[in-house]
C-alpha cells in the first residue's frame, strides 16, 4: 500500500470512529435532486453516488466533510456554464475537504467568474481524482492550490486553457491525457513530484511539463506537438526516464544538482533548441537517449554543469547552422559510447577542460567528428572512432591534450593538430595531424 493509500484510508476510520455510526451511501438523484443537495446534508465519509444525467450546477465539497467519496455509476456530467451569464460561474468542483475520492465524473465548459477551473483542489491534502474528463474550461482543467498528496489518475483534460496547475508536495499525475491546452499541459512546483505515463499533446505555452522542485520525475510520458519546450525541471535530482518527444520546439532541459536524463526518444525538436539541454547544474548523468532530426543542438551541457557523464547516447541528422550533434561546455566531464552520425556541422564539440571521451563514435558528420575547442585544455581523446566527417576527423585546438589509441579514416582530414598534444599513443589516421604520411603510432 503507498503512504498516500495509507494516509487515505487511515483518515477515514478516523472520521467514521469519531461520527460512532456507518458511513452513508447518498444517491443522486433517487434520495436527493443535485449533487450539491446530497453533500449538503452528508457527513463526514460518507459517499454520494451519481446516476447517469447532466447536472447543470457548481459543486462544492466543505471543509467538514473529510472523507467523502463523490462517484459516477454510468455517464455524470457536471455542466458548469450558467445559463445566464450574469450568474457569474466559477469552478465546476471545489474540494476543500481532506481525503476526499471523486471518481468518473465529467465537467465542462467552467467559464465565467474569477476562477474558471474545472476542478479546484484548494486548503487542503490526500486528494484523489480519478477517471475524471474535463472539458472546455477556460482555465485550467485542475488547479490545486498549496495542497499536499494529490494524486490525479487517469484523467482526461481536452480543449482548456491549461491542463493541471499543482503546488504542492509529493502530487502525483499518472496515466493522465491533455490534449488541445491553450496552455502548459502540468506546471507544477513541489517536493518529491511524479508525472507519469501521461500522453499529451497540442500544447501552447513555452513548455508542456514545467515543474520546479528538488526530487520531480517525469516518467514514460508521450509528449508531441507542443509549441515550446517538452519538459523543462528545475530542482536537485530531479529525473527525466523513458519519455518519448515528437515534433516539440523543444525537448527536455534541466537545471539543478544531478539531474538524471535517461532513455528518453527525442524527435524533430526546433531550431534554436536542443534534444537534451542542461542548463546548470553539477553531476548530471545523461545515458542512453535518442535524439534524431533536432533542428538545433542533439545534447547540450552547459558551462555551468562540471562533472557530467554521458553513455551510450544517439544523436542523428542535428543542427541547421551552427548547431553540433554533442556540445561540452563544462569542465570535467566524460564521454563514453555516445554515437554522432549525420550532424550538420561536428559531431562532438567540447569546450570543458579536463573533460575525458572515450570509445565514441562520430560518422558522415558535415565538419568535424570531434572538435576539441581552446577551453577544453587538459582533456584525453581515447579510442574514439571518427569517419567519412565532411572537414577534421579529429581536431586539436586546446594545449595538453591526450591522444590515445583513436582512429580516424575516411575523413576530409583525418588529424588536425593545432593546439598542443602532450601523449601521442596507439592513434590510426592516414592524412593530416601530427606527421604529413599515413601513420599508425604506438
Amino acid at each position: 500500500m503507498t503512504r498516500a493509500k495509507l494516509l487515505f484510508t487511515v483518515a477515514s476510520l478516523v472520521v467514521l470512529l469519531a461520527r460512532g455510526v456507518r458511513a452513508e451511501t447518498r444517491v443522486v438523484p433517487t434520495d436527493h435532486l443535485t449533487i450539491q443537495d446530497a453533500i449538503d446534508v452528508a457527513l463526514p465519509g460518507d459517499t454520494i453516488l451519481v446516476k447517469s444525467g447532466v447536472y447543470t450546477e457548481n459543486v462544492v465539497i466543505p471543509k467538514e466533510l473529510a472523507g467523502l467519496t463523490l462517484r459516477a455509476k454510468g455517464k455524470v456530467i457536471v455542466d458548469a456554464h450558467a445559463s445566464m451569464v450574469e450568474q457569474d460561474i466559477g469552478p465546476g468542483l471545489v474540494i476543500l475537504a481532506p481525503n476526499v475520492l471523486v471518481r468518473g465524473i465529467e465537467i465542462r465548459n467552467a467559464s465565467f467568474g474569477d476562477n474558471p477551473y474545472g476542478v479546484l483542489v484548494t486548503e487542503t491534502g490526500n486528494t484523489v481524482l480519478k477517471n475524471l474528463r474535463i472539458t472546455h474550461c477556460i482555465g485550467v482543467g485542475i488547479l490545486v492550490n498549496a495542497c499536499p498528496d494529490v494524486r490525479i489518475e487517469s484523467c482526461t483534460i481536452e480543449s482548456c486553457g491549461g491542463g493541471i496547475l499543482a503546488n504542492g508536495d509529493r502530487g502525483i499525475v499518472r496515466k493522465t491525457t491533455i490534449r488541445n491546452s491553450s496552455g502548459p499541459a502540468v506546471f507544477a512546483a513541489g517536493l518529491d513530484l511524479l508525472v507519469e505515463q501521461c500522453t499529451i499533446s497540442t500544447v501552447l505555452g513555452d513548455f508542456a511539463v514545467a515543474a520546479i522542485g528538488d526530487g520531480v520525475r517525469v516518467r514514460k510520458t508521450s509528449i508531441s506537438n507542443a509549441d515550446g519546450s517538452a519538459i523543462v525541471l528545475e530542482g536537485a535530482g530531479v529525473q527525466t526516464e523513458g519519455n518519448l518527444v515528437q515534433d516539440c520546439a523543444g525537448g527536455i532541459a534541466t537545471s539543478g544538482a544531478a539531474p538524471l536524463v535517461r532513455k528518453n526518444v527525442l524527435r524533430r525538436c526546433g531550431i534554436g533548441s536542443a534534444g537534451v539541454f542542461v542548463a546548470a547544474g553539477a553531476g548530471a548523468i545523461i545515458e542512453q537517449n535518442t535524439v534524431d532530426d533536432s533542428a538545433g543542438y542533439g545534447i547540450y551541457v552547459g558551462a555551468d554543469s562540471p562533472q557530467s557523464s554521458l553513455t551510450k547516447n544517439v544523436v542523428r541528422r542535428c543542427g541547421t547552422v551552427g548547431e553540433s550533434g554533442f556540445t561540452i561546455d563544462a569542465s570535467d566531464c566524460t564521454s563514453t559510447k555516445n554515437q554522432a552520425r549525420e550532424c550538420f556541422r561536428d559531431g562532438f564539440r567540447i569546450h570543458g577542460s579536463n573533460s575525458v571521451l572515450e570509445a565514441n563514435r562520430a560518422e558522415r558528420n558535415g565538419e568535424d567528428g570531434f572538435d576539441v575547442e581552446l577551453g577544453a585544455l587538459g582533456s584525453t581523446l581515447r579510442a574514439n572512432l571518427a569517419t567519412a566527417c565532411g572537414a577534421e576527423g579529429i581536431e586539436i585546438n586546446a594545449t595538453g591534450i591526450a591522444l590515445e589509441h583513436n582512429v580516424a579514416k575516411g575523413n576530409r582530414i583525418d588529424l588536425a593538430a593545432d593546439g598542443t598534444v602532450v601523449t601521442f599513443i596507439g592513434n590510426s589516421y592516414a592524412n593530416g595531424g601530427l606527421f604529413q604520411t599515413p601513420q599508425i603510432d604506438y
